[in-house]
């Protein structure tokens, strides 16, 4: 499958980076690395607090951003 970034306009990646007792920051990075390697363009926001992701997806909704991805693994 090929992936076309030109086709990407905006994209934000949101992490909980101490989900999952800490392998969350694995997950990211791999993540990360990948969206780099296949060209994607995306800014970057750490959860901080519970609900704190929530509250960064509906700033990006309202912002129109057209992907949000979301990395966590407890209840993120």
């Amino acid at each position: 499958m090929e992936i076309v970034a030109a086709m990407v306009q905006s994209s934000i990646v949101i992490a909980n980076e101490k989900a999952n007792w800490g392998s969350g920051r694995r997950k990211v990075r791999h993540a990360t690395d990948l969206l780099r390697r296949w060209g994607y363009p995306f800014s970057f926001s750490t959860a901080e607090y519970p609900g704190h992701a929530k509250e960064l997806a509906a700033a990006a909704a309202a912002r129109k951003v057209d992907n949000v991805i979301v990395i966590g693994g407890d209840g993120t």
